[in-house]
């Protein structure tokens, strides 16, 4: 197997469908489901086929200490990483949800903590399975904390999550959790027809 870095999100899912030589990828359940629905790719159905569940990814959203609850980021930027990425899709797709307006900024991870740091950005959000190691050295003291995340109940893509003092006990109190949400994360491959010599 020749593994190949992708860009994530909706990219990977591209790249399958149209980049030659890439059989199978790795990406979110809720973007398949977004993206058969829109259309946006064309029908999913047809060109993909699921191969198996990996893990669940949670979203972690870090904020500066003055951030209680994620109503307080209404009108405030908000880190959504990359361009593209699933991050992106799912951070946007969740305040809209919400009804919670933000305002988008896009930067790398290091990049976000700085800009929290200075107060020029009020949040990011995280995707990655928990204990993310991204997020693991983070500490209470570091004007930071792990905001709650409602979840939406009028929405089918996501699953109820949370984040646990036993997943990182320099930032969350013993005994306390964060409620959040979860993605499933799959395997794909490109719907080959049974003679071609790809799909042997």
């Amino acid at each position: 197997m020749l593994p190949i870095v992708g860009r994530g999100g909706i990219h990977d899912i591209q790249d399958v469908l149209a980049l030659p030589g890439v059989d199978m990828t790795i990406t979110q359940e809720h973007l398949l489901t977004r993206l058969q629905e829109s259309k946006e790719l064309g029908d999913l159905k047809s060109k993909l086929v699921y191969i198996t569940k990996l893990f669940n990814e949670e979203l972690h959203l870090i904020a500066r200490e003055d951030i209680r609850q994620v109503s307080d980021l209404a009108g405030k930027p908000v880190n959504f990483g990359d361009y593209g990425g699933s991050v992106e899709d799912i951070a946007r797709d969740l305040f809209r949800t919400l009804g919670l307006g933000v305002s988008e900024v896009h930067l790398g991870l290091d990049e976000a903590i700085n800009e929290m740091r200075q107060g020029r950005i009020a949040a990011t959000a995280v995707l990655a399975s928990k204990p993310a190691t991204s997020v693991e050295h983070l500490t209470r003291d570091s004007g930071l904390r792990l905001v709650q995340i409602p979840f939406p109940a009028q929405t089918t893509r996501y699953l109820p999550a949370a984040l646990h003092h036993e997943d990182y006990p320099r930032l969350i109190p013993a005994g306390e959790r964060i409620e959040t949400i979860a993605v499933g994360t799959v395997l794909i491959a490109y719907n080959w027809p049974e003679k071609s010599g790809r799909y042997q």
